[in-house]
């Protein structure tokens, strides 16, 4: 099993068929976790005065000078999370690898609070109508008042927000 998706490098992933979907759910449960570290960490700083997007912009260019943190760093910083029609993982997409995650650690006895907790949040926020958004508005709930109404700003704040809204379908992809 390889995971090619990854880099031009072939990666042996194991003998068991499902090896490579392991590794897949283990990637996306990683950066799952990274959004909410980051919102975690934003809100603790925009509660004590300390401006949420000057800080994901230092960390990024020093000790998280990544893609992952760069690209959900800014989302979750902005919060921005509306669909991009060529960047966009949608909340609902995020909630189904979570809950594999889930499902996958229980057949295999392997404890994952953190999984559990994210779960939580996933299934908070569909039932709150917030499917369609990018995963990363999983940090709304982060914030010490979580605002599950917020999700009308997203939809209505401002008319380019809204044509870009309207470019992808309720999957992430871009409409043709």
């Amino acid at each position: 099993m390889f995971a090619r998706w990854l880099t031009r490098t072939r990666w042996r992933a194991g003998e068991e068929v499902g090896a490579a979907n392991v590794v897949k759910l283990g990637g996306n449960f990683l950066i799952a976790s990274a959004i909410e570290a980051m919102a975690e960490s934003l809100a603790l700083a925009e509660a004590n005065g300390v401006d949420r997007v000057a800080m994901m912009e230092m960390l990024n260019s020093t000790i998280f000078d990544c893609l992952i943190y760069k690209g959900y760093g800014q989302r979750v910083s902005e919060r921005d999370h509306l669909p991009y029609p060529d960047a966009h993982f949608a909340l609902e997409l995020g909630l189904k690898d979570v809950s594999l995650v889930s499902a996958t650690a229980a057949a295999s006895s392997t404890p994952m609070p953190l999984c559990s907790l994210l779960k939580d949040r996933y299934l908070s926020a569909q039932a709150s109508g917030w499917g369609e958004l990018d995963w990363s508005s999983i940090g709304e709930y982060s914030e010490p008042k979580p605002n599950p109404e917020a999700r009308a700003y997203y939809l209505v704040s401002d008319q380019s927000m809204a044509r870009r809204a309207e470019s992808v379908d309720g999957r992430g992809r871009a409409r043709r």
